[in-house]
């Protein structure tokens, strides 16, 4: 039931609510003062549909020529990020094998709860409303929050500086019930939604201080007033912001689409009148002095009859005079259009008009490819952020543990790779066992039959066991790496093709261990992971090979710790 505090608390929500809604903006468009109106005629203009209504004063649908969808499609296009382009750098000294496994396994894992999704909306969303703000809930869930759903003070400068910050939920009775355990009042909860004609209620997520929760600085409540949790939460643990251009005085930023409106606003202007003119000037008027000859001419008269007047009829000149100047207009707000957001015909794969330079094409592209280069770098800062900071320890506590690799989720060279590895380590552990039982090292012709036996096994076995800590070694230094913002693509097509060049030129550069490790480390730098090139060993050497001291005849090592601690039973041993 609803006490007190809540009711305190929805009071609130509502005042902070109201100050959100009325608080005008310094910087903003003079039709458009408060953050609320700049999303609602953002979500407006983006189905072409007018603020002050769709049709004119006499009654006709107004025509709305968008011209804010293409701009703002193209600049996604250009940040476009995929859970393909993210991967974990080998830290300084560590396996290639974990780092590459480490990365294919969090990539699945990220498809597997949608996060390619997540990084879809924030593409879409960012340059459309300005601004985005992401959502991190219990677990692994992570959310895009839609600018209309979330409330802030207006004109904070970031984030961090907003005293409240509360998002609205229309939840139904299941969501409601799915929450029973983790929430409390959650039947009253459900009674109440029972009770609205829609069978939900909204529930208020708040972050911020109130005098009735001292002890806690975040709430969900119902709008009824029953409190169905507290805690005490950091924001950075809540929510991450990201805006396209950052305006003083506003905590919303303004995106593509916000920048277009003074261009929107014009051009539906001049359809309007290009509209009206033709509408005139579509009709056919005849005109005559002779006042006794009152007829319409379109319906009043048949095909082939005779008419008779005392003065001459002529027809009425009302062709449309202005189409020049409508051309000069558009042309000028279109080439601004296209100026303002680098939404050029060369960037979205049109043919440019002809008789364009090549060296004019070649400096469009470079000026818009050197502009979303940026905004794409701080996309990829952002997400990385929110790689490093909510989903990799949620993805360590999953996969710390023995876990199922399927191997139905790579294509055929990944698993070759990844039977390389696997084979490594069981014939590592085969070749253990039997040294611990007969106190020698295996002859040559049993390590083979070793291998060929465990390759034969593996081939037949459509998943594979991660052992227990096999990523532990790539976790405490991991680096996250977003493509096109910490490698640019052109360093990487170098490093693949002086890559090419040497190995051609001298094959045997990877024989000896030493270069060969130079030689995948400067590699990894260059963004081209040795294992993909697959310049690393799939069968590193097994362990009589690195045992120091074993006979040149297969004789007894040196004891009494003759094998490498680092290869004791453990994973450590496998590459």
């Amino acid at each position: 039931m609803a006490s007190d505090a809540g009711k305190n608390l929805i009071k609130t929500i509502s005042d902070e609510k109201g100050d959100y809604e009325k608080k005008q903006l310094e910087f903003a468009p003079s039709f458009a003062r408060t953050t609320p109106n700049i999303i609602s005629l953002i979500d407006m203009y983006w189905v072409d549909k007018f603020q002050g209504g769709d049709t004119d004063d006499n009654g006709w649908k107004r025509a709305f020529y968008n011209v804010i969808e293409n701009p703002t499609m193209v600049a996604s296009k250009q940040i476009d990020l995929d859970t393909k382009d993210i991967r974990i750098k080998a830290s300084d000294g560590k396996s290639f094998y974990p780092s590459w496994l480490y990365t294919r396994d969090l990539n699945l894992w990220m498809k597997k709860r949608n996060f390619g999704v997540l990084l879809n909306e924030l593409v879409y969303a960012l340059p459309k409303y300005g601004f985005i703000i992401v959502k991190k809930a219990d677990g692994n869930k992570v959310f895009n929050v839609h600018p209309a759903s979330i409330v802030f003070e207006a004109d904070a400068e970031t984030l961090e500086a907003s005293r409240y910050i509360t998002a609205t939920h229309n939840m139904a009775v299941h969501q409601l019930e799915e929450m029973d355990g983790t929430w409390k009042n959650v039947k009253v909860a459900m009674n109440e939604a029972k009770q609205e004609a829609t069978k939900r209620i909204k529930v208020f997520e708040r972050y911020g201080q109130h005098p009735d929760f001292k002890d806690t600085n975040y709430q969900i409540v119902t709008e009824k007033g029953t409190v169905l949790h507290t805690d005490k939460k950091e924001l950075k643990d809540l929510y991450r912001m990201l805006k396209w251009d950052n305006i003083r005085g506003r905590l919303a930023g303004r995106g593509v689409v916000e920048k277009l409106f003074e261009a929107q606003i014009n051009r539906n202007r001049v359809e309007e009148f290009k509209n009206t003119g033709l509408d005139w000037t579509s009709k056919i008027i005849f005109q005559s002095k002779d006042t006794s000859f009152l007829r319409n001419l379109l319906t009043d008269v048949e095909n082939g009859e005779v008419l008779t007047s005392g003065e001459p009829l002529t027809q009425v000149n009302n062709q449309e005079k202005n189409l020049p100047a409508y051309r000069d207009f558009t042309a000028d707000w279109d080439k601004n259009i296209r100026e303002r957001t680098f939404a050029f015909p060369e960037v979205s794969g049109e043919r440019p008009p002809a008789g364009t330079p090549l060296g004019t094409t070649q400096a469009t592209l470079a000026q818009a490819g050197g502009f979303y280069d940026m905004k794409r770098e701080e996309l990829g800062m952002f997400i990385k952020g929110i790689i490093t900071d909510w989903i990799i320890p949620e993805f360590k506590k999953e996969r710390r543990v023995e876990h199922k690799l399927m191997l139905g989720e790579f294509d055929e060279d990944e698993i070759t790779k990844i039977r390389g590895v696997f084979q490594t380590r069981e014939v590592n552990k085969q070749i253990l066992n039997y040294i611990t039982k007969n106190g020698t090292l295996p002859d040559d012709q049993t390590i083979e039959l070793i291998k060929a036996t465990t390759a034969e096994t593996l081939k037949k076995k459509k998943e594979l066991t991660i052992p227990k800590g096999y990523y532990d070694q790539v976790q405490e230094n991991a680096d996250v790496i977003i493509t096109n913002e910490m490698i640019d693509v052109a360093a990487k097509l170098t490093t693949f093709q002086t890559v090419f060049t040497m190995l051609a030129q001298n094959p045997e550069i990877l024989n000896d261990p030493r270069t060969r490790r130079l030689f995948n480390r400067w590699m990894d730098l260059g963004g081209l992971n040795p294992v993909e090139a697959g310049t690393v060993d799939i069968d590193p050497p097994t362990v009589p090979q690195a045992v120091t001291g074993a006979s040149a005849n297969g004789g007894s090592p040196p004891r009494p710790n003759p094998i490498p601690s680092n290869a004791r039973g453990t994973s450590q041993a496998v590459v």
